[in-house]
């Protein structure tokens, strides 16, 4: 297709929209996956003609149906109950994967030129600790009603960034009540108090298990729970090159695991 991963891959949106039961299944939801970028529609557009992919016009773009587009660039099949999407290569600096009901407004929006706010105001006061951001969630659990019945959570927003030392997690939940919030900052002030007394232990762990281990009291030890009224708080910074040796030593790991005769 002509694209870099590393250099041409800019920024991921993701909408997800739950079905008509308030569910997030991969046979009701819908989406909206934004990938901006450095693109050349015309090698995406032959891609699919040459492979004579199922496709349809929308304005003056051609809409590859998702399923087959995918399975003939990666080899892999989608599942029986994946809900119908198409590719639409829409400019050089945007490629949209759009569930078929919302693939019209998509396009028309895109034409337009229209960028919705990363994440709305209300929500990016709340993470102001993390200005450097690079990956957001918010969720709204009005549109989830069993989400919201089961659990009492109304939204959800979440960012992962950096400063210029530290890895940065900002997360903050409102509930319908203030007794449903305070119910959860207890569970998550005990599940870290747990989690502490195992990682405690490093009775007849080696010198490696138990830096790994301190290590991971560490990461925990860090984690701020907090909140008031009806809101509920996660935050954490932690060292972003300590992070990074960590990550990289589970991933030595477990490939030496996966490399070791006799390994599934």
């Amino acid at each position: 297709l002509g694209v870099d991963s590393e250099n041409d891959l800019h920024e991921l949106v993701v909408a997800i929209y739950p079905g008509p039961d308030g569910k997030v299944a991969e046979k009701s939801a819908s989406g909206v996956v934004l990938i901006r970028g450095k693109f050349v529609p015309a090698r995406i557009n032959a891609f699919g003609q040459n492979n004579t992919l199922p496709s349809k016009t929308v304005g003056q773009h051609q809409a590859w149906e998702a399923g087959a587009f995918i399975e003939k660039l990666s080899g892999e099949k989608p599942k029986d109950d994946a809900k119908d999407a198409y590719v639409v290569a829409h400019s050089e600096s945007l490629v949209l994967v759009v569930s078929a009901e919302f693939l019209e407004r998509a396009v028309a929006a895109a034409d337009r030129g229209e960028k919705a706010a990363q994440l709305p105001t209300a929500v990016s006061a709340k993470f102001a600790a993390a200005p450097q951001g690079w990956l957001y969630l918010s969720a709204d659990a009005a549109k989830m009603p069993n989400t919201k019945q089961e659990v009492g959570v109304e939204d959800l927003s979440l960012v992962l960034g950096e400063n210029a030392t530290d890895l940065q997690l900002a997360v903050a939940a409102n509930f319908v009540s203030a007794e449903k919030a305070s119910t959860m900052r207890k569970q998550l002030q005990g599940f870290q108090a747990l989690s502490m007394m195992g990682l405690s232990n490093d009775d007849g762990k080696s010198p490696e298990e138990k830096e790994e281990m301190g290590t991971l009291v560490e990461l925990v030890q860090k984690i701020r729970i907090g909140g008031e009224g009806k809101q509920a708080t996660l935050d954490l910074d932690y060292p972003a090159d300590k992070l990074a040796q960590a990550i990289a030593k589970v991933v030595d790991k477990a490939q030496k695991s996966a490399a070791a005769p006799g390994a599934k």
